[in-house]
């Protein structure tokens, strides 16, 4: 019986020194025991440096993912995007006039948003001279509603008549209607003039 019991504790000893080494040879490696944490709801949260490690790692390549962009619904039964011009309004039979060498035209215009699902890219106004002569403006961005026309410092003659202004985006002032998208413009017309100097009459009659 006593042989039974020394024998017992023997066993009991060694379990306790391979214990002690195990643990050893786990804080050498700076790893420490594993331990979890119940929570309320039954689940469990890893604490242990491990865990923390690997989740880092996990957490790094998740942030390096690509973030996917937003896909845009266009409903292809829709209209396109139309401009509304706030200044000057067009009109076909007293289209505004603006003197050459003395004005500034100034343009301003809206977009329906609620219409645009894809808002452009950049901005072209043109105008098209009597003599279909297209003349650049402005190269705006996408989502600018005004330009300027400068009649005073020009650098090149322009001719008296009416001038046909052009909106429209990177496709082209001749870009087919789609839904969703820019719709050219070319609905306002301007009138530009050049009033002639004054010549004294020489027959002695009054002008």
């Amino acid at each position: 019986m006593v042989i039974l019991n020394a024998f017992i504790v023997l066993l009991w000893v060694c379990h306790v020194l391979a214990q002690q080494a195990k643990v050893s040879s786990t804080a050498q490696a700076g790893i420490l025991p594993a331990r979890t944490t119940v929570t309320s709801n039954g689940g469990t949260i890893a604490s242990n440096n491990a865990a923390t490690q690997v989740n880092s790692k996990s957490e790094a390549a998740a942030s390096s993912q690509p973030t996917a962009m937003p896909s845009v619904i266009i409903n292809p039964n829709g209209p396109p995007a139309y401009i509304t011009w706030k200044t000057p309004l067009p009109n076909t039979h007293y289209p505004p006039l603006f003197k050459i060498g003395s004005s500034t035209v100034t343009m301003e215009w809206g977009i329906d948003r609620q219409a645009l699902a894809v808002p452009p890219d950049n901005l072209t106004v043109a105008v098209i001279s009597p003599q279909k002569e297209t003349i650049v403006v402005a190269e705006l961005g996408g989502a600018a509603t005004s330009a300027t026309w400068d009649l005073v410092n020009i650098t090149r003659p322009l001719m008296v008549g009416f001038f046909t202004v052009l909106v429209y985006d990177q496709r082209g002032p001749t870009a087919i209607p789609q839904a969703g998208q820019l719709m050219p413009d070319s609905r306002l017309t301007l009138g530009l003039y050049s009033p002639e100097a004054y010549v004294e009459r020489t027959d002695g009659k009054s002008t």
